[in-house]
């Protein structure tokens, strides 16, 4: 565990020292890319956050409500007769 946790130390800076390189080798102006990459991931989060916020509303409404316990309770019987779940006495 010792030796892994010194080899991520180790591989990271690796990482990034071999993408600047590359990038000089390949005369790409690499911090430019980096941030037109940034750039791109932000527009990217602004359209799903939406999305994200709407679908965890909707979970945290339905555990609230009791529907996934009411689902478990239909499904579980079948679900341990064919060997998936082991339900308790």
């Amino acid at each position: 565990m010792n030796a892994l946790a010194h080899l991520s130390d180790i591989v990271i800076p690796i990482l990034i020292f071999c993408i600047i390189g590359y990038g000089f080798v390949s005369k790409v102006k690499v911090y430019e890319t980096f941030l037109k990459g940034a750039k791109d991931g932000l527009k990217i989060v602004v359209d799903i956050v939406p999305t994200l916020i709407g679908l965890l509303a909707a979970v945290g409404m339905l555990r609230a409500s009791g529907f996934f316990e009411m689902l478990g309770g239909l499904f579980g019987p079948a679900a341990a007769a064919v060997g998936l779940v082991c339900l308790p006495n």
